[in-house]
């Protein structure tokens, strides 16, 4: 009997998770665009170090230049792949595509940014065990 009762439960939350995916409104490609839009303003209002001649933020990719060039590549993949999808038609097949990737990218560059976290935690802590 629980377990029946678990099965329906999942169901109705993928249910749910689909109509989420499948808006018509196209509201999680607002909050993309708009997201990625807002992290774009603050990654040039943040300090940089010349690492190899290109720019990198000190304060969370410090030391590390190709995890902040895949973090913007992916935040510039999810606005245009959000921003398409706004523009087109719902019914399109294209457009569920952008709307997709969009999300995919999106949540790509959050782990990105959360694994720099850690990593630039774990070099500092590491460093500074060194020093002592």
């Amino acid at each position: 009997m629980e377990l029946r009762k678990f099965e329906f439960k999942s169901c109705k939350i993928s249910l749910k998770l689909s109509k989420i995916l499948e808006n018509e409104d196209g509201f999680l490609e607002y909050i993309v665009c708009i997201s990625s839009l807002i992290i774009g303003s603050i990654l040039m209002l943040i300090p940089y170090e010349s690492i190899d001649g290109n720019p990198v933020p000190t304060i969370i990719f410090k030391g590390l230049p190709s995890e902040f060039r895949a973090f913007v590549m992916l935040i510039i993949f999810a606005f245009a792949a959000s921003y398409c999808a706004i523009l087109m038609n719902t019914k399109v097949k294209f457009a569920r595509f952008c709307r997709y990737y969009s999300m995919i990218s999106m949540a790509s560059a959050f782990a990105i940014f959360i694994s720099a976290m850690f990593r630039n935690r774990w070099i500092s802590q590491a460093s500074e065990k060194e020093s002592t």
